[in-house]
């Protein structure tokens, strides 16, 4: 049976690790920028930052949508995943992650829960 994927205690970890490693990065490297050689402050952030969106599309990679309207699912970009307002939220006592998506077909704008991939013949069961 097809259901939300739930946000694992894991991937808690593992966001705050990259968070926090990401903030470590900018806060020591920023001492460069003050020095004779700040252009090197810039390179390590861009380097940071290619990192930072190559974890996000390793983690984003076969995440399917469903539309709460019209019920198309959907696939998205790794960039359009990196870039669209998103966010968790707590029903039923579970987290759930979800985006602010458009959906292909209906072109309505929601807030979309992503669904795991499995067989075609389960239904989903969305949380209230």
């Amino acid at each position: 049976m097809k259901e939300y994927k739930e946000v694992t205690k894991k991937e808690w970890k593992d966001s705050i690790i990259v968070i926090v490693i990401f903030i470590g990065i900018v806060t020591v490297s920023s001492v460069l920028f003050f020095t004779a050689y700040w252009y090197l402050w810039f390179i390590i952030l861009g380097v940071s930052m290619v990192g930072i969106i190559a974890l996000v599309v390793r983690q984003e990679g076969g995440v399917l949508f469903k539309c709460p309207v019209c019920g198309q699912e959907f696939e998205i970009s790794a960039l359009k995943s990196a870039f669209s307002p998103h966010g968790v939220t707590k029903k039923e006592d579970k987290w759930y992650e979800w985006k602010y998506l458009e959906c292909p077909v209906c072109h309505g704008k929601n807030k979309m829960i992503p669904v795991s991939k499995k067989s075609d013949q389960d239904t989903y069961i969305y949380p209230k």
